[in-house]
């Protein structure tokens, strides 16, 4: 969600957001996290 890519970002911390969880992929992309993932399979690539 928005609010959780602000809080890292607002922490310095990179940023990754999950498109299957709350909220829509277009609310997630205006976040602009640092990387979006589809499945948390992928979390290790973007590690």
């Amino acid at each position: 969600m928005y609010v959780d890519m602000a809080m890292g970002k607002n922490a310095g911390v990179k940023t990754c957001g999950v498109t299957y969880g709350n909220g829509k992929e277009s609310e997630l992309k205006k976040a602009d996290p640092d990387y979006i993932i589809d499945s948390f399979i992928k979390l290790p690539i973007v590690l």
